[in-house]
């Protein structure tokens, strides 16, 4: 097997170090790589770690530049196929935060530090409906967005988690 580290030189003399891993095969059967290039090898040489290590644990999160309203739009019909009405209103109003902070934003960019916000926003000033516009959830409220939008990333495997990285953690 070939190294997936090889070193390349630019035309201006700069050496960087280009890292070529297999991360598995596409839903056609048809092989994906990740081409990643680093300044220095140690750098190619941690990615590749991290990578195999995340792979072989099954924690491995595969590229994608879908957005959060594309991703939740194709989690609800698979997970609310065959439920009740009121099961997907139920989504529906979970994910109605998350959507309006970042809907449009690819869904890999989002980080803990974004949870947090949207836990903060909620608490403070996520309510449309049932009670004064504009003032806090209660804390079943934020938890079940929390819970509900954990299981829609863990399903594919496109973050972390919310709750698996700590970011889940309510106040109430």
């Amino acid at each position: 097997m070939r190294e997936p580290i090889r070193k390349i030189t630019l035309k201006d003399g700069t050496v960087r170090y280009r890292l070529v891993v297999d991360i598995g095969e596409d839903e056609n059967g048809k092989r994906r790589q990740l081409t990643r290039t680093f300044d220095k090898k140690k750098d190619a040489r941690d990615e590749l770690a991290r990578i195999r290590h995340e792979m072989g644990t099954g924690v491995y999160v595969k590229p994608t530049e879908q957005t959060v309203d594309e991703y939740l739009d194709e989690f609800m019909r698979g997970a609310t196929r065959n439920q009740r009405k009121s099961t997907k209103v139920l989504y529906g109003g979970a994910f109605r935060c998350p959507r309006e902070l970042f809907g449009d934003r690819a869904i890999q960019s989002i980080t803990k530090k974004d949870i947090e916000a949207l836990v903060e926003y909620m608490f403070t000033s996520g309510r449309v409906r049932g009670g004064k516009p504009g003032t806090g959830l209660g804390a079943r409220s934020v938890q079940l967005t929390l819970s509900r939008l954990d299981a829609a990333f863990e399903r594919w495997r496109l973050t972390s988690g919310v709750n698996g990285s700590g970011a889940g953690s309510s106040r109430g």
